[in-house]
């Protein structure tokens, strides 16, 4: 699966295919990518939308317009290419960069989290502020003289972060569980896994003081292992902060030393980029188990093998990870076709200090008291940590209509 180099130019630029016989595009055509999405987990593989000439608008009375596209996707193997093509494309002319797959830090074996640690997503993403919304902003705010371009590739030398504090016999501890290459203390690699995405997590980088920042970053892989850090960390009083893709807006990443007058001996940021599998598909049943660490375009991508997918895609959907779906019970705009990831969700693979337990049980409801699914879902991984997740997935379909309507003014459109 993935798209063939000899098919696809630079992104951002025209591209041409030999779309082959049968297929839903005429051969070499012309198709311009908006987003290739990340790649699985060091693949390389990766899943790529091309839309077609801009077109579909029909204009109704008082200036109403509807605008629609249509998507026919076919499905891959490996090896071979899935391909979105569309009657109307949306985009500006100028397509957005690629969306980074996460990278792997050669110097410690740690994945590195794709979005900058300030941003939400990466610089190359950024646009420049528009008229409207620069006036807007010194209207209200008093701001004024930004060269419209909110994004800043600050270094992370210029940033001030905690030091760490976690005693060195903590940090041999737990490196002779994870494996020495699985753990760091880099501050490349503390500083993303310092703050979420929200507002007030971005305007803190901004604001010059010392940033708290988790003691290591650990990166077990297996479920095992993650046991042992728990017990280990629970037993010598460290807190432990579960990591997925790095996009929470309710400040679930910040590292707190002390909480309800407890003191903790220091913080580890517990990456679960590693639990990165599709296994046991249920073509017939519509299940499948997937990892936790898996990104939402990886698990998408990874499922087309066997002509499925999931359909859930929240606002965060390039960075955000299976397992954040489940803790979050993520919804998102586009949720009206599947619904709620969380009522996809058959059964979890929960670890917490007293062991490895299951939940749900594959049962798409319970009928015998509490569901501990429910417990565990939304509880942004303080009950423990969610490493692999067994769903309801969805076949691919052969074509996908989007329709939208735009008015010329508010008074027409209510």
């Amino acid at each position: 699966m993935g798209v063939d180099e000899e098919d696809v130019e630079t992104a951002g630029r025209g591209v041409q295919r030999d779309t082959g016989t049968g297929d839903a595009a005429s051969d070499d055509e012309d198709v311009h990518p908006l987003r290739t999405l990340g790649g699985i987990g060091g693949t390389g593989l990766q899943l790529s939308e091309f839309m077609g000439p801009a077109g579909g608008v029909q204009t109704g009375g008082g200036g109403v317009e509807m605008r629609h596209v249509t998507e026919h996707m076919r499905p891959g193997g490996r090896g071979g290419e899935v391909v979105f093509t569309s009657s109307a494309c949306f985009a500006s002319a100028t397509c957005p960069p690629p969306v980074p797959s996460t990278t792997m830090d050669t110097d410690t074996g740690v994945a590195l989290p794709p979005m900058a640690f300030n941003l939400w997503g990466t610089v190359e993403e950024a646009k420049p502020l528009g008229d409207s919304t620069r006036k807007l902003l010194a209207k209200l705010m008093g701001v004024t003289g930004d060269d419209g371009t909110a994004a800043r590739d600050v270094p992370v030398g210029q940033i001030s972060l905690s030091p760490v504090g976690l005693a060195e016999g903590h940090l041999t501890a737990l490196a002779g569980i994870v494996g020495a290459s699985h753990l760091t203390t880099e501050d490349a690699q503390r500083a993303p896994r310092s703050r979420g995405k929200s507002s007030l997590d971005l305007l803190e980088w901004r604001a010059g003081a010392e940033i708290s920042a988790p003691d290591a970053v650990l990166a077990p892989g297996t479920e095992d292992e993650v046991l042992k850090v728990l017990q280990y960390c629970t037993e010598h009083s460290i807190a432990v902060v579960p990591f997925g893709g790095g996009t929470s807006v309710v400040g679930g990443l910040t590292p707190f030393r002390e909480d309800g007058g407890r003191d903790y001996a220091g913080v580890v940021s517990l990456d679960l980029a590693r639990f990165d599998t599709v296994s046991d598909v249920d073509a017939v049943s519509g299940l499948a188990t997937l990892g936790a660490g898996l990104s939402g375009p990886a698990a998408e991508l990874a499922l087309t093998d066997h002509g499925l997918q999931i359909g859930h895609y929240p606002q965060s959907f390039p960075y955000a990870t299976i397992g954040g779906y489940a803790v979050t019970r993520s919804s998102g705009q586009n949720s009206a076709g599947y619904g709620r990831f969380d009522d996809m969700v058959r059964e979890l693979t929960l670890v917490t200090p007293s062991g490895i337990m299951t939940v749900g049980q594959a049962s798409p409801a319970s009928a015998a008291g509490p569901d501990l699914r429910e417990l565990v879902m939304g509880s942004e991984g303080a009950f423990g940590v969610v490493t692999s997740v067994r769903l309801r997935v969805h076949p691919v379909p052969q074509v996908k209509r989007y329709e939208a309507f735009t008015f010329p003014d508010f008074a027409t459109g209510a």
